[in-house]
């Protein structure tokens, strides 16, 4: 990292629910502690149900009732590069029925007003970056689930973040497809000097996106280890899985989340 500005603050943060109906409480996340700093990629893996979800969340204040604090700290502007704050790519794409692909990857900026030609022609090669050139006047009932989850992508980019939140965004795409997309959007996200919280049960996935990758136990979630894994990996995500450092690192979170050694 080229400086330490801290982005993202997470301090004993935890969460848990009441279950009227077992009249007990269900602990979902348990005393979590990291910081992210600007442009950093932090990688959260962990068991399905840990409260991975439950985490991002917080963090983007639609989840109440949680223990502990967080801070995000959104600068008011940072020239050529960041325009707006938080965008949230979820797992499921929510794309808006009745507008097209391009449309619908353009709403983010359209509610900051009108897009500038320059804008527009950028949108536009990021549609042919990932692979949908020729797709642009599709309704999202014409799409796959995997093209879906790609509009959801660009539509976070094109917004221009500085924090982004990512929820498993590529768990529907084809691994083939997804190998290639991977890099693009790594490289996205440097360019962009983007600040990215990546949740994926997807340990390749997780090595070679992530400058940190957080390692979560089961509910309740605590963090076992936070690998760094910033040295780890080109832009090419097959080529980066012959690394040693890779498999290194692969077979430790492998072992510390719970399977065979």
């Amino acid at each position: 990292m080229n400086n330490q500005v801290i982005d993202i603050t997470v301090n004993k943060l935890g969460k848990t629910y009441w279950l009227p109906k077992e009249k007990k409480e269900l602990k979902v996340l348990d005393d979590l502690t990291f910081n992210v700093e600007r442009g950093e990629f932090f990688c959260l893996v962990g068991p399905s149900g840990c409260g991975k979800t439950t985490l991002l969340r917080i963090l983007l204040d639609i989840e109440e009732g949680w223990d502990g604090d967080f801070n995000l700290n959104l600068a008011k502007s940072i020239p050529d590069v960041v325009e707006y704050g938080v965008a949230y790519i979820q797992q499921m794409p929510q794309l808006l029925p009745w507008r097209n692909l391009l449309q619908n990857v353009t709403l983010c900026r359209e509610t900051k007003g009108r897009i500038a030609w320059p804008d527009k022609q950028g949108i536009l090669e990021l549609i042919e970056e990932y692979g949908l050139r020729g797709y642009e006047h599709f309704l999202p009932a014409q799409l796959s689930g995997g093209m879906s989850q790609r509009v959801a992508v660009m539509r976070a980019l094109a917004y221009r973040p500085q924090i982004l939140f990512c929820d498993e965004p590529f768990s529907s795409i084809d691994f083939v497809t997804r190998l290639h997309l991977l890099g693009v959007f790594k490289r996205n996200c440097i360019e962009g000097n983007v600040t990215t919280i990546f949740v994926t049960h997807n340990i390749d996935e997780a090595i070679f996106l992530g400058t940190h990758v957080a390692v979560l136990s089961d509910r309740p979630a605590r963090i076992i280890e936070i690998h760094d894994t910033g040295h780890i990996g080109s832009m090419d995500a097959v080529a980066t899985r012959e690394e040693q450092g890779f498999r290194k690192c692969f077979k430790k979170i492998w072992e510390q989340l719970g399977h065979d050694k």
